[in-house]
């Protein structure tokens, strides 16, 4: 009696154990088509203990095939992957983890494959593990750094071209009209000139650059002049007014020659200033003076270029931006 209920209870362990058995779980079974320079990954979620089996069969050599676990770190890696492989890997740790096909090569096919693989759980509890992978969108600020160009100094370079007094004869006389010929400098862009017939002119020039705002003061009133600043010019009322040419090659015969009169473009002045644009085409600018008063004329003329001269330097700067990734995750 005694015997037989060891026997039962034998037989009963052993139909216990053998129900509890493992069935391998097929993860997928599917074709895939690898075209010339694209790659494939197909995600699944794993356990601890799973020991999957997967069978790769290819057209023609593949050649790059991994086991992965995300996000990158290689588990097992065939290059040049023969057209029927068989591999067991097991797992070590709970995770996702996906296989990732690629090929590539000089004028290389399409290869058409059909992966199979299969997973045996290491015990009941862990059969029970969703192997789907789900995805979301995350939403990450990423920092990164940027080179910047900058204005690292401007400096305002001016060159005085012309600085004289001139003096014209009566009208009708020989030497009642006068050029002025200069050259600026290739750097210039701007140029400007100042001009008076007043008999302080010299004195209202230094009086108006006096009462110039400290930021203009400091490249002085001819520059401010070039550069188009807000000025107010001290003049006076004594003086005569003669009329001011800019010439050309061709104007400036006729200019010297009688027949000054038949040019019709000048600006009939007493006192004048003004910014200009250099031209690159002209390599000397002339100026006529002429007098058609009944006396002589004094007259002042002021010409200064202006450069800007812009250094330029590059810097880091921190900036981010939003980036939308799409991240998997499990449901277990």
């Amino acid at each position: 009696m005694y015997i037989r209920f060891i026997i039962i209870i034998f037989l009963s362990s052993t139909s216990t154990i053998y129900s509890q058995k493992i069935k391998p779980i097929t993860l997928t079974d599917s074709e895939i088509i690898i075209r010339n320079g694209s790659s494939e990954s197909i995600y699944f979620g794993l356990a601890a203990g799973d020991k999957i089996k997967f069978e790769m069969d290819c057209s023609k050599r593949m050649k790059d095939f991994e086991f992965r676990e995300y996000p990158s770190t290689t588990i097992h890696r065939i290059a040049y992957l023969d057209t029927n492989t068989i591999n067991t890997i097991e797992i070590e740790h709970d995770g996702i983890y996906y296989f990732y096909i690629h090929h590539a090569g000089f004028l290389a096919s399409k290869r058409n494959c059909h992966l199979k693989v299969i997973r045996t759980p290491q015990n009941a509890q862990t059969a029970k593990f969703n192997t789907n992978v789900y995805w979301k969108t995350q939403i990450d600020t990423v920092w990164y750094i940027e080179k910047e160009k900058y204005l690292a100094q401007k400096d305002t370079i001016v060159t005085s071209i012309i600085n004289q007094t001139l003096q014209l004869g009566k009208g009708k006389s020989k030497d009642n009209k006068k050029v002025l010929s200069f050259s600026l400098p290739d750097s210039c862009t701007k140029w400007s000139y100042w001009i008076s017939t007043e008999k302080d002119a010299e004195k209202n020039f230094s009086q108006s650059e006096k009462n110039l705002s400290p930021n203009l003061r400091k490249h002085g009133l001819m520059a401010s002049v070039a550069l188009n600043g807000n000025l107010s010019f001290i003049s006076s009322s004594n003086c005569q007014e003669i009329l001011l040419y800019s010439l050309d090659n061709s104007s400036l015969s006729t200019f010297n020659s009688n027949a000054v009169d038949t040019l019709k473009s000048y600006k009939s002045i007493c006192f004048d200033f003004a910014s200009n644009t250099k031209k690159e085409q002209e390599k000397v600018y002339f100026l006529g003076f002429y007098n058609k008063n009944k006396k002589k004329v004094n007259l002042s003329v002021k010409i200064v270029s202006v450069f800007i001269k812009e250094t330029w330097a590059w810097k880091d700067v921190k900036k981010y931006k939003i980036e939308a990734t799409e991240v998997p995750y499990l449901k277990n």
